[in-house]
């Protein structure tokens, strides 16, 4: 079987281990690597310049390619997680995949936690910038009031954004499989999310929702500006408890 390898520029990196081949040719504070592919994901290379980022590990493919980076993790939030989990993580690559923090009122920078597989935020006040948590496939981002642009989640699989109360456009979150925005009132135009398997807009001001009817599961309770249901009788499972102002459920035999 062949392996084949990879040249990689690596700069301000520790000395390179036994098994990696120089070339001759590099920049200043940089050494050229070629490394079989699958060696190559489970090489950690930390920067050791203070002229560099101190809050980044990189390395760089030559030509030039996209590259997962794994950060250092900022001594703020390290000290936070340390408080909160009992154990000290220096980098994005020793995080668990599975972590929940609540009541983080200054945590505003979270891209070390691009790589986890279930991520569940609460009470983070001050948390603007999600956009390193696109690729999380379970991701749970409750009652951050300050968050607004929710664009970049639209890969998310299972998404919780209940009672982001600053969150007003959706529209690019209708590749959600299960998509939550219980007590999201700023949220108003629905007419993306036709394509959500399970969606949740409980204590919304919604209004019209004749773009959810094909929509599996459907929740609705409490959504009092809600009229007109016609469009939902496809629904397989609608909850509309307290929705005081439908008064015609005629179109809903097949719900």
């Amino acid at each position: 079987t062949t392996l084949h390898t990879a040249q990689y520029t690596v700069g301000y990196c520790a000395r390179p281990t036994s098994h990696t081949t120089h070339t001759t040719h590099h920049p200043p504070h940089s050494t050229a690597l070629s490394l079989p592919h699958r060696q190559w994901a489970s090489f950690l290379l930390i920067c050791r310049s203070s002229t560099m980022d101190p809050a980044c590990e990189f390395a760089r493919k030559t030509p030039a390619k996209s590259i997962p980076m794994v950060c250092r993790i900022a001594k703020d939030l390290r000290d936070l997680l340390e408080e909160r989990t009992g154990v000290r993580y220096e980098t994005s690559e020793d995080l668990p995949p599975e972590l929940s923090l609540g009541g983080c009122r200054t945590l505003t920078d979270v891209s070390a936690f691009a790589g986890l597989t279930i991520l569940s935020l609460h009470c983070c006040h001050e948390l603007v910038d999600v956009t390193a948590l696109g690729k999380v496939p379970t991701l749970t981002i409750r009652e951050c009031r300050a968050l607004v642009d929710v664009s970049a989640l639209g890969s998310v699989t299972t998404l919780n954004l209940g009672y982001c109360d600053g969150i007003v456009d959706v529209s690019a979150l209708g590749g959600v499989t299960t998509l939550v925005l219980t007590g999201c009132r700023g949220v108003r135009d629905v007419s993306a999310l036709g394509s959500v398997e399970t969606l949740d807009l409980r204590f919304t001001y919604v209004e019209d929702v004749s773009a959810l009817g094909t929509v599996t599961t459907l929740y609705l309770a409490c959504c009092e500006l809600i009229r007109d249901v016609s469009a939902l009788g496809q629904v397989r499972e609608l909850y509309l408890g307290s929705c005081f102002g439908i008064t015609d459920v005629s179109a809903l035999g097949g719900a």
